[in-house]
C-alpha cells in the first residue's frame, strides 16, 4: 500500500495538521525504511537541524513516527522509521472518537479528544484534566478517583497504552473498532436492518476482539452461554429464539457470513463470524456503486455479473443479463478502458489469428481495488489542496467571520445583535457560498476516507482471502 500517491497523500494531510516542515520531514522518511538523524540531515539540507528535530519529536509524540536506538548507529543513537499505514490511521481519529460518542459517555470521549490533540500526556495530568472536566459538568461532585476509574477502564479495553510514566491513544484499537463496527452495520443492511441479528454479529464481534487477530478471516469463536448471558433478555426474548436464529444464519445457503466452529464441551455449541466474507461483499457492493456512479446502472449490470460468475466470454455476458449485443459491447468496451474489466485473447488455432480467438472478460479484484485505493489517495489530496485554496481565497472574509463569533458570544447577555449586522448583503452572500464550500469538500473527503478505509482493510485481509 505504500504507492506514491499514499505518500502524497501523507505529506498533503501532515501538512493541513501540523504544518509545511513537519510535513516535509514526513516525506524524506516516506523514502526510506529507517533513517537515523545524521542520515535525514545530510538528505534534507533545506530543513535547518533544529527545525528537524522538532518535527521528529512531534512526530514521535502523535505516533507518527516510531524510534529505536542502534547499536550499529553509533553517532546517532536513535533511528527513525514510519509506518505508513498508521500515519493514515491517525487522521480518522476525529471521526473514530465520533462514532465512539454514540456508544461511550462524556468523560470518554473527553479524555479520546484531549490525548488526540496532545499526541502524549502523563497519567497525573490527565487525571487532574478529567478532575477539572468533572468539576465544570458535576459541579462539585468531580473527585480524582472517578477520574482514574476512566483511565483505568480506558486502558482495560485498550483504547490507551501506558508508555514508561505517559499514556497515548491506541491508533490501532481505534481502528480495529471502527472495521468491526462496519461489519455489523453491513451485516445488518444485509439483513435488511434486523436489529436482532445486528446485535448477535456485534456481541460476537466484541467477545472475540481479544483472541482475534487484525488479518484473521474468522473471528474467535464464541460459545452459545456466552452470547446468551449479553443478549437475553436485553436483545432477545430467551436462549431458544437465539439458537433458533443462529441455526437459521449458520445454514443459509448464499451468504454464510456467521459460521459453526465446534463446540464448547461445558458451554454449547460455538459460533464465529466470517470477517473475510462480509469485507469483500462490502468491498464488491463499494465498487458496484462506484460503476453505477460514473457509467449508469445498465453497464453496471454487466460489471456484476464479472463478479458474480467470473470470466466469461461476451455472449455468456449477453445471455446473462439480457440486454442487446450492441449494448454490452459498449459496455464492456467503457470497462475494459478504465481499467475495471481485463479482457483476455485466447486462440483457437496456433496462428493466434484475431479472428480465430475467443476473448475472455473477467475482474481481478486485486488489480481493482488496489487503482481504487490511488485513486482515493489522489481524489482527497485534491479535495484538501481545494479546501486550502478556499480559505486562503476568503481569508479576510473568514477572519471578520470568527471576530464577529466571538463578540457576538461575548455580549451574549447585553442587547441582543445577530451576525447580519457587522456584514453587507454582498459579504453575506460571499460568506455563505464560501461556508457551504469548505463543509461540501470535508463532507467529500470523509466520504472519499470511508472508501479508503474500507481498501486498506480489503488488501490487509486478501493474503489470506482465497480466490
Amino acid at each position: 500500500m505504500e504507492t506514491p500517491a499514499h505518500g502524497h497523500l501523507i505529506h498533503i494531510l501532515t501538512k493541513y495538521y501540523f504544518g509545511e516542515i513537519v510535513a516535509q520531514t514526513i516525506r524524506h522518511l516516506f523514502k526510506y525504511d529507517h533513517a537515523s538523524l545524521r542520515f535525514l540531515k545530510a538528505t534534507a539540507p533545506d530543513i535547518k537541524s533544529n527545525d528537524l528535530k522538532k518535527s521528529l519529536l512531534i512526530l514521535v509524540k502523535f505516533q507518527l513516527v516510531d524510534y529505536v536506538k542502534t547499536i550499529k548507529n553509533l553517532g546517532q543513537n536513535f533511528e527513525y522509521s514510519l509506518v505508513s499505514e498508521r500515519v493514515i490511521v491517525f487522521y480518522r481519529i476525529p471521526h473514530f472518537i465520533n462514532e465512539l460518542s454514540t456508544h461511550e459517555d462524556d468523560s470518554t470521549v473527553f479524555a479520546l479528544k484531549l490525548l488526540a490533540e496532545s499526541g502524549m500526556m502523563s497519567k497525573s495530568r490527565l487525571s487532574q484534566k478529567l478532575s477539572e472536566f468533572f468539576n465544570k459538568s458535576q459541579g462539585s461532585g468531580g473527585k480524582l478517583e472517578n477520574a482514574d476509574a476512566v483511565i483505568g477502564s480506558l486502558i482495560i479495553r485498550k483504547y490507551l497504552v501506558e508508555m514508561s510514566d505517559n499514556i497515548c491513544i491506541n491508533i490501532e484499537r481505534l481502528n480495529r473498532y471502527h472495521r468491526d463496527q462496519e461489519i455489523t452495520k453491513t451485516v445488518g443492511r444485509f439483513y435488511s436492518g434486523e436489529s436482532k441479528i445486528q446485535s448477535i454479529c456485534n456481541a460476537i464481534m466484541e467477545l472475540s476482539l481479544e483472541n482475534t487477530s487484525d488479518e484473521a478471516l474468522f473471528s474467535a469463536p464464541v460459545p452459545l452461554e456466552s452470547l446468551r448471558n449479553i443478549l437475553c433478555p436485553k436483545h432477545l426474548a430467551s436462549a431458544n429464539e437465539l439458537e433458533t436464529i443462529m441455526n437459521r444464519l449458520t445454514s443459509e445457503f448464499n451468504y454464510k457470513f456467521f459460521v459453526k466452529s465446534g463446540t464448547h464441551p461445558h458451554k454449547g455449541p460455538m459460533f464465529a463470524v466470517n470477517i473475510g466474507l462480509v469485507i469483500d461483499h462490502l468491498m464488491k457492493e463499494h465498487l458496484c456503486s462506484m460503476v453505477t456512479s460514473k457509467f449508469g446502472p445498465r453497464c453496471c449490470r454487466v460489471f456484476r455479473v464479472l463478479l458474480q460468475r467470473g470470466p466469461l466470454l461476451l455472449k455468456q455476458v449477453e445471455e446473462f443479463i439480457m440486454l442487446p449485443t450492441k449494448d454490452v459491447r459498449e459496455y464492456s468496451y467503457m470497462l475494459i478502458k478504465a481499467g475495471l474489466v481485463r479482457n483476455r485473447q485466447v486462440p483457437k488455432t496456433l496462428d493466434n489469428a484475431p479472428g480465430k480467438s475467443v476473448f475472455i472478460m473477467s475482474i481481478d479484484m486485486d488489480q481493482v481495488v488496489f487503482k481504487m485505493a490511488d485513486l482515493c489517495c489522489k481524489t482527497i489530496c485534491n479535495l484538501l489542496i481545494r479546501h486550502e485554496f478556499e480559505l486562503n481565497c476568503n481569508e479576510s472574509l473568514l477572519k471578520k467571520h470568527k471576530a464577529v463569533q466571538e463578540l457576538l458570544l461575548k455580549n451574549s447577555c447585553d442587547e441582543p445583535a445577530v451576525e447580519e449586522d457587522y456584514f453587507s448583503n454582498h459579504e453575506l452572500s460571499q460568506l455563505k457560498k464560501t461556508l457551504n464550500n469548505l463543509d461540501r469538500l470535508l463532507l467529500a473527503k470523509s466520504q472519499v476516507d470511508d472508501t479508503l478505509f474500507l481498501t486498506h482493510v480489503w488488501l490487509k485481509l486478501r493474503p489470506n482471502i482465497s480466490a
